[in-house]
């Protein structure tokens, strides 16, 4: 599939696939275990993602300045989440990240100013100071214990 419309779903590969600039909604084939560094940055258009359960890593700014994504959900195989991967993702409302997040990168959601609330699996030990840097509306971090 090599362009996406509002029906479309677009499946991501891996291994440094060629993404579309149009992609509104994408899922993960089973095989993805990596997000490409930048493998969606800057698309302005993609609203939606599933991500697969075997994903363990999203690499770099893999969805740097998505401005349409509202909402993510983290499968528990996610162990790692790459340096500014949400950045300015302007309209991310809810992130929903579950146990097996063990990594956090610098800046992961910075300039997420619709964020208002998001939930910090325990094994998380180290959060960056800016990783919710310029979240405006975030006014409640919870962890799990």
């Amino acid at each position: 599939m090599s362009s996406n419309t509002s029906e479309e779903v677009f499946e991501y590969m891996g291994n440094g696939q060629c993404v579309p600039n149009d992609v509104v909604s994408v899922r993960f084939h089973p095989s993805v275990n990596k997000i490409d560094e930048r493998a969606f940055k800057f698309h302005l258009k993609l609203k939606e993602v599933v991500f697969n359960e075997g994903l363990v890593e999203i690499g770099k700014c893999a969805f740097f300045g998505c401005e349409s994504l509202t909402s993510i959900t983290l499968p528990s195989t996610v162990t790692s989440i790459g340096d500014e991967a949400f950045c300015e993702c302007f309209v991310l409302r809810e992130a929903v990240l579950n146990e097996g997040l063990e990594e956090m990168g610098s800046f992961a959601f910075n300039q997420c100013r619709s964020l208002e609330s998001i939930t910090i699996p325990s094994k998380v030990v180290e959060i960056d100071k800016q990783s919710f840097g310029l979240c405006k509306k975030l006014n409640e971090i919870y962890t799990k214990k």
